[in-house]
């Protein structure tokens, strides 16, 4: 049966939690509040129960070296994305927690990362990338039955923000249109106040301009 004792050792008072593994084995663990020691206990049993159970041990290979494993693990993909983990792995992740033991990594702290980099100036983009490693790192480690959970996959990457559209006035049309070599100016007047999609533009044909009427297949205003 599982219990919660208080030893008293040099004026240090601590709380052993003994306990048996699904195998049976007796184990121990210390902690330096009751309340931890009763938490734990109380969470290790549930998870016993439910199959999910880890061993606190298991946890604590470090980082880099899982990692390094997991890395490994993916030679079967393309060249071009396993360059790409290479890199992330080496510029965003391991910089930061390649000395920490799995176990030792919670949720708070991959917030506090994936803030860092956004901070430090890398691309939100890059910086989802960079958590998608992360998280398959993880995401192996909770296969590999060393973590009970992977504390990456809730964490949401940074949102990627659009850049507001800019429309030029039509004094900058013409400004733009007389500062380019003949004569490329008409094709820019011509695409700023027909309002041709560019797909449109290099499709047209000159056949098909209506120069009557000043109008163009596609366009949203007049020629």
């Amino acid at each position: 049966m599982a219990t919660v004792e208080k030893r008293v050792r040099n004026g240090k008072t601590t709380y052993r939690v003994r306990y048996r593994d699904p195998a049976g084995a007796q184990r121990s663990k210390v902690f330096a509040r009751k309340v931890d020691a009763d938490q734990w206990l109380t969470k290790s049993e549930h998870a016993k129960l439910r199959g999910t159970w880890v061993d606190p041990a298991a946890g604590k290979v470090g980082f880099g070296e899982w990692a390094e494993r997991w890395y490994a693990s993916t030679a079967a993909l393309r060249p071009t994305t396993r360059r790409d983990y290479r890199k992330l792995l080496d510029q965003q992740v391991l910089p930061r927690f390649a000395g920490a033991p799995l176990a030792g990594i919670d949720t708070l702290a991959v917030r506090e990362w994936l803030a860092g980099l956004v901070a430090g100036g890398l691309s939100a983009k890059r910086a989802g990338k960079a958590r998608a490693v992360l998280s398959q790192v993880f995401a192996s480690a909770v296969e590999g039955g060393r973590l009970a959970r992977n504390v990456a996959e809730s964490v949401k990457p940074p949102r990627v923000q659009r850049r507001e559209m800019h429309f030029l006035t039509a004094a900058e049309v013409e400004t733009l249109a007389d500062a380019i070599r003949p004569p490329y100016g008409t094709l820019i007047r011509f695409t700023a106040y027909s309002g041709l999609r560019p797909s449109e533009l290099v499709a047209l044909r000159v056949g098909r301009l209506d120069l009557l009427r000043g109008t163009a297949p596609g366009g949203r205003g007049r020629a």
